[in-house]
């Protein structure tokens, strides 16, 4: 048997130089409009790796779903809160303000999130939101993102050109600094087809234009990494760029109640037993639903942007 391997090593490194090589160098091709059949082979075995992967997340063993994570859902009864009467919402500021203002709510909506949870126990308050423009109010809720700097994160998102980012007003991030320790990237980067499988827990403006020497400049947090490092975990986030496979959990897997229940004193006791419930738990408030147009396709199934954070 050795004796016939020998005779053939020629012609196996023939094949192998001949087949194997070329098919690597076709893989390592980025796809382009100039190079539109070696873009379609690559496309071509991007989606067989593409199947590998997914069938590992729907029918291997899943991750399992913490119960210190809770997802606070501004859906459509946190807007519209036509499950509270009218007196209920009256004896509440915070819930007349929401009715009255509408979406985007407030700012002071927020700060008093931040303060009702924090001061329950909560690990972390983290918010699925951008707040890019200023309102009215602002002065408030950037006194309560100061006074709880170290149990609160707040999203930004990388430009379409990842040149850039777009950071929250000077009335609520005086400094104008993108790397505040409050403040977490949302973005998430597409696949070739255009599923998310992946995230990165770590980034920088250089490394999403390929400078060199970007991994000794400082890098941002995304919001799911800064929200874990802040709950007391840093040691689980990877210091590097590297994207790595989100290994979902499944979709609503996680303990999920309705925004606006934090601020109904029935809700707030029963359901939330006055506040213990709260207690070392991590927050995540973001919308959910059709109507916040922010959902993205997985291989679960298409989800809202914040499952994919608490997945992540």
């Amino acid at each position: 048997m050795l004796r016939w391997l020998k005779k053939r090593a020629g012609a196996h490194f023939a094949i192998v130089a001949l087949f194997v090589i070329p098919m690597l160098g076709m893989l390592s091709i980025v796809p382009n409009d100039q190079q539109p059949y070696l873009s379609k082979i690559r496309l071509w075995f991007d989606g067989w790796e593409y199947l590998s992967v997914d069938s590992r997340i729907s029918f291997g063993r899943k991750a399992t779903a913490s119960p210190q994570l809770v997802f606070l859902t501004i859906d459509p009864p946190s807007i519209a809160l036509d499950v509270l009467d009218s007196q209920t919402i009256a004896a509440s500021k915070t819930l007349a303000l929401m009715q009255s203002r509408g979406f985007p709510f407030p700012r002071e909506v927020y700060a008093e999130a931040c303060n009702r949870l924090i001061d329950a126990g909560a690990k972390t308050v983290t918010f699925d939101l951008i707040f890019q423009k200023p309102f009215p109010t602002d002065s408030i809720f950037e006194q309560v993102l100061e006074k709880y700097r170290d149990h609160v994160v707040i999203g930004i998102n990388y430009s379409d050109d990842s040149n850039s980012y777009g950071l929250p007003p000077p009335s609520l991030l005086p400094s104008e600094d993108p790397m505040d320790d409050r403040l977490g990237f949302l973005n998430y980067w597409l696949d070739s087809d255009n599923i998310i499988r992946r995230t990165q827990y770590r980034s920088n403006v250089d490394y999403e234009n390929h400078h060199a020497g970007a991994e000794k400049l400082p890098m941002l947090y995304s919001l799911a990494a800064l929200t874990i490092q802040k709950a007391g975990h840093g040691d689980l986030v990877p210091n590097d760029f590297q994207p790595r496979q989100i290994r979902y959990a499944g979709y609503s897997r996680f303990a999920t109640y309705s925004f606006y229940k934090i601020f109904d004193p029935d809700s707030w006791k029963k359901d939330f037993k006055n506040g213990e419930y709260f207690r070392d738990k991590i927050v995540l408030v973001g919308p959910a639903g059709n109507w916040a147009k922010d959902q993205f396709e997985t291989p679960i199934g298409f989800i809202n942007r914040a499952e994919i954070h608490i997945n992540a």
